[in-house]
């Protein structure tokens, strides 16, 4: 009975280890609202962007970025209104301190946000760490 006083804890512990440890060296993620990911992999900032317009549910996806590729987040949606959505994300951007770095882009400091319109009727927004950058769009700000 000893040993087996001890099983089911170690499971527990060696489950919950290996969990951690794929988070952890997750790569790209994408997810939906409210899941566990969602809170964990997912900044606030992204989260809280405006969904105007919002036809159905948001995806949302977090790379570390390897190599070259920068790290980044994002929201994809579908909105009926692609101008009244641009303009209550740039306003929502604007006042988290960014500032317009010519069309559908915004700069604070080494982060950047872009929106694009898909061809398919999705909308994205896209913040990314530029983690080489010492001063993005010539403003004379650095990290």
């Amino acid at each position: 009975m000893t040993k087996l006083k001890w099983i089911i804890p170690t499971a527990v512990v060696i489950f919950v280890a290996y969990g951690a440890m794929r988070l952890f060296f997750m790569e790209d993620v994408t997810t939906g609202r409210g899941t566990f990911l969602y809170y964990v992999m997912i900044p606030e900032i992204i989260r809280d962007v405006p969904l105007s317009g919002l036809q159905e549910d948001p995806i949302y996806y977090s790379t570390s970025g390897d190599g070259p590729k920068l790290p980044a987040s994002a929201v994809r949606f579908r909105t009926t209104d692609f101008v009244q959505a641009e303009r209550e994300i740039t306003r929502y951007f604007l006042d988290r301190g960014f500032r317009k770095a010519g069309n559908n882009r915004l700069f604070l400091n080494n982060r950047y946000v872009e929106f694009a319109r898909i061809p398919s009727g999705l909308l994205e927004v896209t913040l990314t760490t530029d983690i080489y950058a010492q001063n993005i769009a010539g403003t004379g700000e650095s990290e």
